[in-house]
């Protein structure tokens, strides 16, 4: 399925080409988020940004994933990822993900990405359920995710190494009705 783009006020939610991978080198070359996003390590080169973006492409091909670059309506940059992976077509739920560039992080372009992306779940794919998974020590992220009426479904222990330390990981679910239920099916893009 090629990805359409969705477009927000402050975000365009796009498909990421092979021209963007200079700039998501840039912006996953980075200690903290490669604290919490699993498939960023340290250093992030630009033949990992490379593959990252050929597995989005493959995955959209396959009917699998959906991985959009985030970019700044005002200015045009890439920002960061938000994107719907594992998907499953007969029992319908998808794996929520999505971070931004530090210098991007605190001025609600992620909770734009997520009412666009959720949309594009329940509305176009027709999906019943997006869970994410965030670690413990993420807090804004775990804040975002209660924001848009996720339901915190319980927790991994000990499921992830960060600076050689165990962390738990929070699990987090949204159903298509809790979905309706907040408004945001409703909310214009621009």
């Amino acid at each position: 399925m090629p990805l359409p783009s969705l477009k927000g006020k402050q975000v365009i939610l796009r498909a990421l080409g092979s021209d963007d991978a200079p700039a998501l080198r840039e912006l996953a070359d980075n200690a903290v988020i490669s604290r919490f996003v699993s498939y960023v390590t340290q250093p992030f080169t630009l033949d990992q940004a490379r593959r990252l973006i050929d597995l989005a492409e493959s995955s959209a091909r396959q009917d699998r994933g959906y991985t959009y670059g985030i970019q700044i309506a005002e200015t045009g940059l890439l920002a960061g990822m938000v994107g719907l992976g594992e998907v499953n077509r007969k029992d319908r739920h998808a794996a929520l993900l999505c971070w931004l560039g530090q210098e991007y992080q605190s001025r609600g372009y992620a909770t734009e990405a997520l009412h666009l992306i959720l949309r594009f779940a329940f509305v176009a794919l027709r999906l019943v359920r997006v869970h994410a998974t965030v670690h413990e020590t993420n807090r804004p992220s775990l804040r975002l995710l209660e924001r848009l009426s996720f339901v915190r479904e319980g927790i991994l222990r000990k499921s992830c190494l960060v600076d050689d330390r165990w962390l738990d990981m929070h699990s987090y679910g949204l159903l298509q009705e809790e979905y309706r239920g907040t408004g945001l099916d409703r909310v214009e893009s621009a």
